[in-house]
């Protein structure tokens, strides 16, 4: 039996400056932490996990406000929307 992975989630919010319509701004948010492992020679987890493994991102979701109110969203892949995003 293989262990399965176990998905996570990390959320954060931080306000951005007003802006004018059409403006375009960037930002940054905060970085994500990706691991991986590899076990070497003849060794072995014990619950027959994987000897390789390594994290991977699944996707991206945001929501904005002004306000207090939400006047936008965007998920890629789009079914993260039916998820818990807070």
């Amino acid at each position: 039996m293989t262990s399965r992975a176990t998905p996570r989630q990390q959320s954060g919010s931080f306000s951005i400056d007003d802006f004018k319509p059409h403006e375009k701004k960037s930002f940054s948010t905060n970085p994500v932490e990706l691991n991986k492992s590899n076990l070497v020679g003849h060794w072995h987890y014990e619950s027959g996990a994987k000897p390789n493994a390594q994290d991977t991102l699944v996707g991206l979701a945001m929501r904005v406000y002004q306000g207090g109110q939400q006047f936008a969203e965007f998920a890629n892949p789009s079914t993260l929307l039916r998820e818990k995003l807070d």
